[in-house]
Protein backbone atom coordinates (compact mmCIF):
# COMPACT_ATOMS: atom_id res chain seq x y z
CA UNK A 1 0.00 0.00 0.00
CA UNK A 2 2.76 2.31 0.62
CA UNK A 3 4.53 2.10 -2.53
CA UNK A 4 2.04 1.58 -5.97
CA UNK A 5 3.55 1.12 -9.46
CA UNK A 6 1.55 0.58 -13.01
CA UNK A 7 3.11 0.02 -16.66
CA UNK A 8 0.64 -0.35 -19.63
CA UNK A 9 0.76 -0.02 -22.96
CA UNK A 10 4.00 -1.43 -23.33
CA UNK A 11 5.81 -1.95 -26.41
CA UNK A 12 9.58 -3.64 -27.49
CA UNK A 13 11.33 -3.77 -30.20
CA UNK A 14 14.90 -5.55 -30.86
CA UNK A 15 17.15 -6.31 -33.61
CA UNK A 16 20.52 -7.31 -32.35
CA UNK A 17 24.10 -7.83 -34.53
CA UNK A 18 25.61 -10.51 -35.41
CA UNK A 19 29.39 -11.43 -34.64
CA UNK A 20 30.35 -9.89 -37.44
CA UNK A 21 28.30 -6.76 -36.41
CA UNK A 22 26.24 -7.45 -39.01
CA UNK A 23 22.46 -6.54 -38.77
CA UNK A 24 18.95 -7.16 -40.57
CA UNK A 25 17.57 -4.20 -42.80
CA UNK A 26 14.23 -4.99 -42.70
CA UNK A 27 13.34 -1.22 -44.47
CA UNK A 28 13.89 -4.14 -47.60
CA UNK A 29 13.23 -7.01 -45.63
CA UNK A 30 9.65 -7.92 -45.76
CA UNK A 31 8.94 -10.26 -42.73
CA UNK A 32 5.72 -10.82 -41.12
CA UNK A 33 5.16 -13.44 -38.07
CA UNK A 34 1.60 -14.58 -37.29
CA UNK A 35 1.04 -13.78 -33.66
CA UNK A 36 -2.58 -15.66 -33.68
CA UNK A 37 -5.24 -18.02 -35.50
CA UNK A 38 -7.15 -14.75 -37.25
CA UNK A 39 -5.96 -13.30 -40.64
CA UNK A 40 -4.88 -9.77 -39.06
CA UNK A 41 -2.74 -10.96 -36.31
CA UNK A 42 0.53 -10.26 -37.71
CA UNK A 43 3.29 -8.77 -36.54
CA UNK A 44 5.61 -6.65 -38.70
CA UNK A 45 9.27 -6.03 -38.26
CA UNK A 46 10.61 -1.84 -38.66
CA UNK A 47 13.81 -1.91 -37.76
CA UNK A 48 16.86 -0.90 -40.43
CA UNK A 49 19.68 -1.15 -37.61
CA UNK A 50 20.76 -2.31 -34.30
CA UNK A 51 18.14 -1.28 -31.32
CA UNK A 52 16.82 -2.13 -28.01
CA UNK A 53 13.83 0.01 -27.51
CA UNK A 54 10.86 -0.21 -25.03
CA UNK A 55 7.78 2.20 -24.17
CA UNK A 56 4.60 2.33 -22.15
CA UNK A 57 2.85 4.64 -20.08
CA UNK A 58 3.65 3.99 -16.43
CA UNK A 59 2.27 5.75 -12.75
CA UNK A 60 4.01 5.55 -9.59
CA UNK A 61 3.01 6.48 -6.06
CA UNK A 62 5.77 6.52 -3.01
CA UNK A 63 4.20 6.74 0.79
CA UNK A 64 1.69 9.19 -0.69
CA UNK A 65 5.26 12.11 -0.78
CA UNK A 66 6.00 11.17 -4.75
CA UNK A 67 3.86 10.24 -7.40
CA UNK A 68 4.80 10.49 -10.98
CA UNK A 69 2.62 9.22 -14.44
CA UNK A 70 2.91 10.27 -18.07
CA UNK A 71 4.89 7.97 -21.27
CA UNK A 72 8.42 7.02 -21.48
CA UNK A 73 10.50 5.00 -24.05
CA UNK A 74 14.07 4.10 -24.45
CA UNK A 75 15.98 3.07 -26.99
CA UNK A 76 19.73 1.84 -27.50
CA UNK A 77 21.24 2.02 -31.14
CA UNK A 78 24.30 3.00 -33.17
CA UNK A 79 24.31 5.85 -35.53
CA UNK A 80 26.77 8.37 -37.45
CA UNK A 81 26.99 12.09 -36.25
CA UNK A 82 27.67 14.82 -37.77
CA UNK A 83 30.17 17.55 -35.07
CA UNK A 84 29.70 21.04 -35.02
CA UNK A 85 33.58 21.30 -36.59
CA UNK A 86 31.50 19.35 -39.76
CA UNK A 87 33.47 16.01 -39.06
CA UNK A 88 31.34 12.77 -38.18
CA UNK A 89 32.00 10.07 -35.39
CA UNK A 90 30.08 6.94 -35.05
CA UNK A 91 28.70 6.43 -31.81
CA UNK A 92 26.67 4.24 -29.00
CA UNK A 93 23.40 6.10 -28.38
CA UNK A 94 21.23 5.70 -25.34
CA UNK A 95 17.71 7.85 -26.00
CA UNK A 96 15.53 8.58 -23.11
CA UNK A 97 12.11 10.66 -23.64
CA UNK A 98 8.78 11.17 -21.66
CA UNK A 99 5.82 13.09 -23.14
CA UNK A 100 2.67 14.44 -21.08
CA UNK A 101 4.42 13.78 -17.50
CA UNK A 102 2.80 14.87 -14.22
CA UNK A 103 4.18 14.73 -10.98
CA UNK A 104 4.28 16.09 -7.16
CA UNK A 105 6.29 15.83 -4.45
CA UNK A 106 5.30 16.64 -1.11
CA UNK A 107 2.30 15.80 1.15
CA UNK A 108 -0.76 14.64 -0.45
CA UNK A 109 0.72 13.82 -3.22
CA UNK A 110 -1.20 13.63 -6.52
CA UNK A 111 -0.35 14.36 -10.25
CA UNK A 112 -3.96 15.42 -11.13
CA UNK A 113 -3.19 19.57 -11.03
CA UNK A 114 -7.05 20.56 -10.15
CA UNK A 115 -6.35 19.29 -6.98
CA UNK A 116 -3.00 20.74 -5.79
CA UNK A 117 -4.81 23.83 -4.22
CA UNK A 118 -6.93 21.69 -2.34
CA UNK A 119 -5.45 18.29 -1.45
CA UNK A 120 -1.78 18.92 -1.15
CA UNK A 121 1.37 20.68 0.07
CA UNK A 122 4.43 20.42 -2.09
CA UNK A 123 5.80 20.92 -5.80
CA UNK A 124 4.29 19.94 -8.58
CA UNK A 125 4.50 20.48 -12.28
CA UNK A 126 2.65 19.11 -15.21
CA UNK A 127 2.95 18.63 -19.09
CA UNK A 128 6.17 17.70 -18.82
CA UNK A 129 8.31 16.57 -22.46
CA UNK A 130 11.79 15.99 -22.81
CA UNK A 131 14.01 14.35 -25.26
CA UNK A 132 17.63 13.10 -23.55
CA UNK A 133 19.85 11.83 -26.32
CA UNK A 134 23.72 10.42 -24.24
CA UNK A 135 26.08 9.35 -27.29
CA UNK A 136 29.21 8.02 -26.53
CA UNK A 137 31.97 7.38 -29.07
CA UNK A 138 35.14 5.48 -29.22
CA UNK A 139 37.77 8.24 -28.45
CA UNK A 140 35.82 8.40 -24.83
CA UNK A 141 34.34 11.96 -25.86
CA UNK A 142 30.09 11.65 -24.52
CA UNK A 143 27.70 13.91 -26.16
CA UNK A 144 24.60 14.68 -23.80
CA UNK A 145 22.02 16.61 -24.92
CA UNK A 146 18.73 17.37 -23.84
CA UNK A 147 15.27 19.29 -25.37
CA UNK A 148 13.00 19.62 -22.84
CA UNK A 149 9.48 22.08 -21.86
CA UNK A 150 6.82 21.88 -19.20
CA UNK A 151 3.62 23.48 -19.15
CA UNK A 152 3.72 24.48 -15.55
CA UNK A 153 5.47 24.02 -12.36
CA UNK A 154 3.78 25.15 -8.96
CA UNK A 155 4.20 25.67 -5.14
CA UNK A 156 0.91 24.90 -4.13
CA UNK A 157 -0.92 24.31 -0.48
CA UNK A 158 -0.27 27.69 1.63
CA UNK A 159 -2.77 30.38 0.28
CA UNK A 160 0.25 33.02 1.51
CA UNK A 161 2.69 31.33 -0.68
CA UNK A 162 2.16 31.48 -4.97
CA UNK A 163 5.58 30.71 -6.89
CA UNK A 164 4.19 29.12 -10.57
CA UNK A 165 6.19 28.92 -13.34
CA UNK A 166 5.02 28.23 -17.26
CA UNK A 167 5.77 27.73 -20.58
CA UNK A 168 9.06 26.52 -19.34
CA UNK A 169 11.19 25.60 -22.03
CA UNK A 170 15.26 23.69 -21.52
CA UNK A 171 17.76 23.20 -23.94
CA UNK A 172 21.44 21.41 -23.15
CA UNK A 173 24.34 20.77 -25.79
CA UNK A 174 27.34 19.75 -24.14
CA UNK A 175 30.12 17.53 -24.44
CA UNK A 176 32.22 15.30 -21.37
CA UNK A 177 36.10 16.65 -23.17
CA UNK A 178 36.82 19.68 -25.84
CA UNK A 179 34.27 21.96 -27.48
CA UNK A 180 33.13 19.81 -30.34
CA UNK A 181 29.31 18.89 -29.77
CA UNK A 182 26.72 17.17 -31.84
CA UNK A 183 24.75 19.80 -34.69
CA UNK A 184 21.81 19.08 -35.02
CA UNK A 185 21.25 21.61 -37.57
CA UNK A 186 19.26 20.50 -40.99
CA UNK A 187 21.40 18.66 -43.36
CA UNK A 188 23.75 17.55 -40.31
CA UNK A 189 22.43 15.25 -37.44
CA UNK A 190 19.07 14.33 -37.80
CA UNK A 191 17.38 12.64 -34.43
CA UNK A 192 14.54 12.06 -32.69
CA UNK A 193 13.95 10.72 -29.43
CA UNK A 194 10.93 8.37 -28.85
CA UNK A 195 8.92 9.23 -25.93
CA UNK A 196 6.04 6.47 -26.27
CA UNK A 197 4.02 9.44 -28.07
CA UNK A 198 5.27 12.22 -30.43
CA UNK A 199 9.16 12.07 -30.64
CA UNK A 200 11.14 14.79 -29.72
CA UNK A 201 12.98 15.97 -32.71
CA UNK A 202 16.52 17.76 -30.97
CA UNK A 203 17.40 20.51 -33.03
CA UNK A 204 20.47 22.30 -31.56
CA UNK A 205 22.63 23.83 -33.87
CA UNK A 206 26.31 22.93 -33.60
CA UNK A 207 26.87 26.73 -34.51
CA UNK A 208 26.27 27.56 -30.59
CA UNK A 209 28.94 25.54 -29.39
CA UNK A 210 28.16 24.24 -26.17
CA UNK A 211 24.97 25.52 -24.83
CA UNK A 212 22.60 25.50 -21.46
CA UNK A 213 19.86 27.36 -22.05
CA UNK A 214 16.46 27.52 -20.16
CA UNK A 215 13.30 30.03 -20.59
CA UNK A 216 9.70 30.51 -19.13
CA UNK A 217 7.34 32.90 -17.18
CA UNK A 218 7.58 33.01 -13.06
CA UNK A 219 5.17 34.52 -10.75
CA UNK A 220 5.79 34.80 -6.84
CA UNK A 221 3.57 35.98 -4.35
CA UNK A 222 5.31 35.86 -0.46
CA UNK A 223 1.69 37.13 1.28
CA UNK A 224 0.81 40.17 -1.15
CA UNK A 225 4.07 41.71 0.73
CA UNK A 226 6.31 41.19 -2.48
CA UNK A 227 5.51 40.24 -5.87
CA UNK A 228 6.98 39.56 -8.87
CA UNK A 229 6.10 38.18 -12.40
CA UNK A 230 7.58 38.11 -16.33
CA UNK A 231 9.27 36.42 -18.55
CA UNK A 232 13.11 35.36 -18.55
CA UNK A 233 15.56 33.67 -20.26
CA UNK A 234 19.16 31.81 -19.26
CA UNK A 235 21.55 31.04 -21.17
CA UNK A 236 25.27 29.44 -20.77
CA UNK A 237 27.75 28.74 -23.75
CA UNK A 238 30.78 30.06 -25.43
CA UNK A 239 30.75 32.99 -27.93
CA UNK A 240 33.24 34.78 -30.05
CA UNK A 241 33.22 38.52 -29.22
CA UNK A 242 35.46 41.75 -30.75
CA UNK A 243 36.89 43.94 -28.36
CA UNK A 244 36.92 47.68 -29.00
CA UNK A 245 41.57 46.97 -30.38
CA UNK A 246 39.60 45.51 -33.15
CA UNK A 247 40.72 41.68 -31.81
CA UNK A 248 38.75 38.71 -31.35
CA UNK A 249 38.24 36.24 -28.28
CA UNK A 250 36.96 33.56 -27.10
CA UNK A 251 34.33 34.11 -24.07
CA UNK A 252 33.02 31.98 -21.94
CA UNK A 253 29.26 33.38 -21.47
CA UNK A 254 26.64 33.93 -19.08
CA UNK A 255 23.03 35.94 -20.29
CA UNK A 256 20.36 36.61 -17.97
CA UNK A 257 17.85 38.66 -19.13
CA UNK A 258 13.68 39.55 -18.54
CA UNK A 259 10.96 41.27 -20.35
CA UNK A 260 7.79 42.78 -19.24
CA UNK A 261 9.01 42.25 -15.40
CA UNK A 262 6.05 43.53 -13.04
CA UNK A 263 7.35 43.63 -9.14
CA UNK A 264 5.90 45.17 -5.79
CA UNK A 265 7.04 45.59 -2.28
CA UNK A 266 4.72 46.88 0.14
CA UNK A 267 1.37 46.04 1.73
CA UNK A 268 -1.61 44.70 -0.04
CA UNK A 269 0.20 43.83 -3.21
CA UNK A 270 -2.54 43.66 -5.93
CA UNK A 271 -5.48 44.95 -4.12
CA UNK A 272 -7.14 48.37 -4.49
CA UNK A 273 -5.20 49.28 -1.10
CA UNK A 274 -1.81 48.12 -1.73
CA UNK A 275 1.00 50.43 -0.08
CA UNK A 276 4.51 50.22 -1.88
CA UNK A 277 6.82 50.27 -3.93
CA UNK A 278 5.57 49.18 -7.49
CA UNK A 279 7.83 48.46 -11.42
CA UNK A 280 6.08 47.74 -14.43
CA UNK A 281 6.91 46.68 -17.49
CA UNK A 282 10.67 46.29 -17.00
CA UNK A 283 12.78 44.63 -19.76
CA UNK A 284 16.47 44.24 -18.78
CA UNK A 285 19.49 42.02 -20.36
CA UNK A 286 22.94 40.97 -18.36
CA UNK A 287 25.86 39.36 -19.79
CA UNK A 288 28.44 38.15 -18.22
CA UNK A 289 31.62 37.24 -20.13
CA UNK A 290 35.31 35.67 -19.65
CA UNK A 291 38.19 35.02 -21.57
CA UNK A 292 38.91 31.82 -22.17
CA UNK A 293 42.18 32.23 -22.54
CA UNK A 294 42.67 34.70 -19.65
CA UNK A 295 40.31 34.16 -17.65
CA UNK A 296 41.29 36.81 -15.13
CA UNK A 297 39.96 39.40 -17.58
CA UNK A 298 35.81 39.58 -17.10
CA UNK A 299 33.42 41.46 -18.95
CA UNK A 300 29.69 42.72 -17.97
CA UNK A 301 27.78 44.64 -20.12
Amino acid sequence: DDIEMSVSSVALSINQAAADDSVVDFSTTNLIVSTGPEVGDVATFTADAEVVEVSGSFAIGVYGLFKAEGSLALKKSTQTVTLSDTSTVDVDQLLIGGDSLSGFIGVGATTAAENWGTEALGFGVSGVSFGLAVQTAADGRVFTSVLASATSASFVGLDSVTVSATDMGVSINTVNTGEVVVDYAQGATSLSVPTGADPIVLDMEGSAGKLVQASGSLTIDVAGFFQVSGSFGIEQSIQTVTLSDGSSIEVDYLGVGASQLNAFVGANGGTAAELGFNLSELNFALALMSDRAAPENRYLS
